[in-house]
């Protein structure tokens, strides 16, 4: 009787312990929640009036329309070397993109998994921006260097980790900054498209565009519609960057490398999409 009433006492113990147990958890889970809740309704109340102006001063520089000729020469000089830059770096990228797939795809296979590639096609760029940003000492040499190391690492890895980037070849992509660069530089070829800013932009679009097609012939043989599409789109994007870039000069907010990442960041993972929706293996 006594072992029966001892058990009976114990069992209602632990499940008194339980039950104190269970309320104390449910009241931490409440008060976790309210604090994300908290800061959740906190970062909104940031993320939207900084949403908002970022999106009038999107919708300000988009609407710029004064002739590119009427740009000073020192504005006009940063942009050149924005976008000849730009082009250097998406020629690393291309032929980061080619060995990843092909040449380098053996070993990449036996040393990296593909989460780890993703990781570090996330942080390579991080980190180069970091570097840029938060260094004072570095020269213009070694930003460009560690920009183009940034980019052709990603591009090996973005190459392994999809194959499909190579059916938009990857070796075109400098096309669309080279004519903003060169089409823009107008004592290095003569052109009377600098005049308006919107002749400028669309002879820059159909230049890239139409040679982007006809190089991309002769590696795969045909009329790829999705590189054109993918061409059309990188002219647009070009377009887009170049009106913000100007803005961000005249107020004063330029900088060469976030600029450069403004503009490769997104083309990276566009491309990436588009392959995938789009592309075929080379596999």
């Amino acid at each position: 009787m006594e072992i029966g009433t001892h058990w009976i006492e114990q069992m209602q113990t632990t499940i008194e312990t339980m039950r104190r147990r269970c309320i104390a958890y449910y009241d931490q889970g409440g008060r976790v929640f309210s604090r994300i809740a908290t800061a959740v309704n906190r970062g909104r109340e940031i993320a939207e009036p900084a949403f908002k102006d970022a999106q009038d001063y999107a919708a300000a520089a988009m609407a710029i329309t004064d002739g590119v000729d009427k740009l000073n020469t020192d504005t006009k000089n940063t942009l050149v070397e924005l976008y000849l830059g730009i082009a250097v770096l998406l020629v690393g990228a291309g032929c980061g993109e080619l060995a990843g797939a092909t040449s380098l795809a053996p070993i990449l296979d036996s040393i990296f998994h593909p989460t780890i590639e993703t990781l570090l096609l996330i942080v390579v760029p991080i980190h180069a921006y970091i570097v840029t940003k938060k260094t004072p000492a570095i020269d213009d040499i070694e930003r460009r260097v560690l920009l183009f190391k940034a980019c052709a690492i990603m591009g090996i890895l973005t190459g392994h980790l999809s194959s499909k980037v190579l059916s938009l070849v990857p070796a075109i992509l400098f096309l669309q900054p080279l004519f903003l660069g060169l089409i823009l530089d107008n004592a290095l070829i003569k052109t009377p498209f600098v005049s308006d800013r919107y002749s400028y932009l669309g002879a820059v679009g159909v230049f890239s565009l139409s040679i982007s097609v006809l190089c991309a012939f002769l590696p795969l043989g045909r009329i790829s519609l999705a590189v054109g599409a993918f061409a059309a789109l990188h002219a647009l994007f070009g377009a887009v960057h170049f009106q913000m870039t100007t803005a961000c000069l005249h107020d004063k907010l330029f900088s060469v490398a976030e600029a450069s990442l403004a503009y490769i960041l997104p083309l990276f993972f566009t491309q990436i999409v588009w392959a995938n929706l789009f592309g075929v293996s080379s596999r």
